[in-house]
């Protein structure tokens, strides 16, 4: 029910429980997002879902040897010290989140009552708005491809974690290959072009 989300606060509470249980519609019904922003925050979703399910697997299997450097910010969620480490600036209709340490802030803004994030504070730039929308499902494709192929090769490793003879660092150095593999096979190299400086 949309309708709890009456703070900021509550409406990312929302959306990292939606993370959390890998509830993808959950997760996109947090948003304020065009329908270009939604299809590209599924993806994302499912990933950071994924990644969530693969950090606790990890910290399951080897305590803190398990907790992976680019997934600290998981942890927050995970035991819910999020909310402590949580400055929100409300400015009428909107507010502004900034997690301590970090230099990237969520926007939210009031719509009919209810807080929602902001879709472009979200995700990557590469999904612009514009009026009227230009035809971005290129992008779009590019950027659901890239989470869905990173979440696969979440999948992927998971299986491996904890196995006897795999530790921590073995199971860090097969995610990591993964995730490069999946980021590269997704977008390829950009084309060359020579910059004339015009």
């Amino acid at each position: 029910d949309e309708a709890k989300n009456d703070t900021p606060k509550a409406a990312l509470q929302t959306m990292f429980e939606a993370m959390a249980k890998n509830d993808a519609d959950a997760f996109v019904s947090c948003f304020d997002a065009t329908e270009d922003e939604a299809k590209v925050l599924r993806a994302m979703g499912n990933y950071m879902g994924t990644a969530v399910k693969f950090q606790k697997a990890m910290i399951d299997a080897y305590g803190d040897e398990g907790v992976m450097e680019n997934m600290k910010g998981l942890q927050g969620i995970l035991d819910g010290t999020w909310k402590e480490k949580l400055e929100i600036k409300i400015d009428g209709e909107k507010a502004v989140a900034t997690a301590e340490g970090e230099d990237k802030s969520l926007e939210l803004i009031k719509k009919a009552g209810s807080w929602k994030i902001a879709a472009d504070s979200m995700i990557p730039n590469a999904v612009k708005r514009g009026d009227p929308p230009a035809d971005q499902s290129e992008v779009v494709d590019k950027e659901v491809k890239m989470f869905q192929a990173m979440a696969d090769a979440q999948k992927q490793v998971m299986p491996m974690i904890g196995k006897e003879g795999k530790s921590a660092e073995d199971i860090q150095k097969e995610i990591g290959q993964a995730m490069t593999k999946a980021i590269f096979e997704t977008r390829p190299a950009p084309e060359i072009e020579t910059d004339t400086g015009q």
